[in-house]
């Protein structure tokens, strides 16, 4: 007995993006043989009155049964791994906000600046570790990630290089900073540099995908527990790194506040 399959709840740029991980790279299904599945009868996909549907004709139930073992794991671990890196990114987007709102007055805010800036170094691991993971297990052949595809070349050998060289860079010279009690000289200005770097590589990065943010979020998948978990705890992490690090940052503002704007090197 033939099957109806109607699929909704998904965007078509990401109906899309499914089509090209499963078929080996394009965005539409020309034939029911595109299919790694035998057994697909018909497959229509557009635009409705409220939302994106997908619908599948499959000969049987146990042809079907057959493309969601195959399919689900795909999607399933894609997805899984968006909503990780929506939560982690999200968090890091709120937390950027309030660091960069203190820019607007650094002077009287400078505790508050370093306080935040040693918060971030646990979320911004989690973020790297996750990144790099991906990465990894691609170059190494991994199947699931070479069935996924690599990102867009421009981000693999331009963007994503730029920004996590210049978070170090921006993290370690703030570390710096703290440690030595600076508030001017070459150090400030490599601080400020890799900061007008960094906020450049993360504007490519970030803005095209903040629409996405909201559906990634509201997804309920296996392993939500775990994820929340990870999240959690590098912001604990973060919160205990920064109160412990709290005397050297008033420290750095009263340095600041003491002196008369100049450089005495």
């Amino acid at each position: 007995m033939a099957v109806v399959a109607v699929f909704q709840g998904v965007t078509q740029e990401q109906y899309e993006e499914s089509v090209r991980r499963i078929t080996g790279g394009k965005s539409r299904v020309e034939s029911p043989g595109d299919w790694p599945v035998e057994g697909l009868l018909a497959h229509i996909s557009g635009q409705g009155t409220n939302a994106f549907r997908v619908l599948d004709v499959w000969e049987s139930e146990d042809a079907f049964r057959r493309f969601g073992e195959t399919l689900m794991p795909i999607l399933q671990g894609k997805l899984w791994r968006r909503a990780a890196d929506g939560v982690a990114g999200t968090l890091l987007l709120v937390v950027l906000a309030v660091e960069d709102a203190t820019l607007l007055t650094l002077r009287s805010l400078l505790t508050v600046h370093a306080f935040v800036g040693m918060l971030l170094i646990p979320i911004v691991a989690l973020k790297l570790a996750s990144t790099g993971w991906r990465m990894l297990r691609y170059y190494l052949r991994g199947e699931e990630y070479v069935r996924r595809g690599p990102s867009h070349l421009v981000l693999r050998v331009l963007v994503a290089p730029v920004i996590v060289v210049s978070t170090v860079v921006l993290l370690a010279t703030g570390v710096a900073l703290l440690a030595l009690g600076q508030t001017h000289g070459t150090l400030v200005g490599l601080h400020k540099a890799s900061f007008l770097v960094w906020l450049g590589g993360a504007a490519l990065h970030v803005l095209p995908r903040v629409a996405n943010l909201p559906s990634i979020l509201r997804r309920r998948l296996p392993g939500t527990p775990l994820r929340l978990g990870l999240v959690g705890a590098s912001l604990v992490c973060g919160v205990l790194l920064a109160t412990r690090t709290l005397p050297a940052a008033d420290r750095l503002q009263d340095n600041l506040s003491g002196s008369v704007g100049f450089d005495e090197r």
